[in-house]
């Protein structure tokens, strides 16, 4: 039976009703970010002069275009106004250029565009890291480089990071360059100093990356990791600060002492260490070493999103599951320091005596 169109579009709008309450549902009350990036309309001046502009001229082995050159025009060195040359001179050297000159023009340009379609014939073979000056127009429009890490952190490391990356978004400068370049060495260090708490991951890059798509896809994963809370009390956008005032949440006893999840989001113009097992916590630190060392000139953009935001708002490690799937539990074997609970399961520092969680001895914790 054909289902009357008002219907229809009635159930349409409840179906859609009923999607919009299950994402309100499956979002955490309060988040943080802080962002800036390098995509501009300079950013191609940025990797040096254009291969494809006819107009430049280099002495270091460049497509010099002389042909276009003012000193050698067509007819400058065969116009010789002297009084002795007279006519004569002037018909000879019409008939010398017709005979000589023009068959050498156009030999030469016939050569330039054959070199011109080699070095861009060359493609990815031979590709190299990206560096200031000229390159290959592929290589030099193809070479960006995009990854987003994300750590999921226990309650007793949770509340340090959200006050340092809140003190961050409020003082710091995303707006320059070496600004960003602060503020990813003290995120990727403050992280680094949190190893004990060290939940959860998860990672995802992408690379030779034009501008276009790395500037795409660096703000969709912003947008994604913001819709993972409904409330954003502190957003430092390119250098505009907004904070919001928000109500101080009851934290509930079935959600514990929290957690929270940090999502680390970078465009670079080099390679950068990769994760390549996220349960293991080794490899994920060395990726957030690698990207504290990256310079002001290396980085395009830069995003920090936080969840959540406020201390008396909590996050269950259930509610962490289920806001964010993709994350992986990191091996605990592989962090040093830490022991998980033999009756709980809960992670702890190994120098407390008993579990913070249920209160066992830390003997019959492994």
């Amino acid at each position: 039976m054909t289902v009357p169109a008002p219907p229809r579009l009635l159930f349409g709008f409840l179906i859609a009703a009923v999607f919009a309450a299950s994402a309100v549902a499956s979002a955490q009350e309060s988040g943080g970010s802080f962002a800036g990036d390098d995509f501009s309309s300079s950013f191609d001046d940025d990797l040096g002069p254009s291969l494809d502009d006819s107009s430049s001229s280099s002495s270091g082995g460049g497509e010099s275009s002389w042909w276009d050159n003012s000193s050698y025009g067509v007819g400058d060195p065969w116009n010789d106004t002297s009084e002795a040359s007279g006519g004569a001179c002037a018909g000879r050297a019409g008939t010398l250029f017709f005979a000589v000159g023009l068959p050498a023009v156009l030999i030469v340009i016939l050569v330039s565009a054959a070199l011109r379609r080699a070095r861009r014939g060359r493609g990815s073979a031979g590709r190299r890291p990206w560096k200031r000056g000229r390159s290959s127009d592929g290589d030099r429009r193809r070479d960006l480089h995009f990854s987003v890490l994300q750590i999921g952190l226990d309650w007793h490391v949770r509340a340090g990071v959200q006050t340092q990356l809140a003190r961050l978004a409020r003082e710091g400068d995303p707006a320059s360059r070496e600004g960003r370049a602060r503020l990813l060495g003290e995120t990727t260090l403050a992280l680094r100093r949190a190893e004990t708490g060290w939940l959860y991951a998860a990672y995802r890059q992408e690379s030779r990356l034009g501008r276009e798509d790395a500037e795409r896809l660096y703000r969709a994963a912003g947008q994604e990791a913001r819709a993972r809370f409904r409330r954003e009390v502190v957003r430092n956008a390119g250098g505009d600060i907004v904070e919001q005032s928000a109500e101080m949440p009851a934290p509930r006893a079935d959600e514990g002492p929290g957690t929270a999840v940090v999502t680390l989001i970078v465009v670079a113009r080099r390679d950068v260490a990769p994760v390549s097992d996220v349960r293991n916590a080794r490899d994920i630190r060395e990726a957030l070493g690698d990207r504290g060392t990256l310079t002001p000139d290396e980085i395009v953009a830069l995003e920090v999103v936080w969840s959540p935001a406020l201390e008396t708002d909590r996050m269950s490690s259930a509610e962490l599951e289920q806001f964010y799937p993709e994350l992986a539990k990191i091996d605990p074997a592989s962090i040093a320091g830490r022991v998980w609970c033999g009756y709980c399961g809960g992670p702890f520092a190994m120098e407390l005596l008993r579990c913070p969680h249920c209160g066992a001895s830390v003997r019959s914790s492994k």
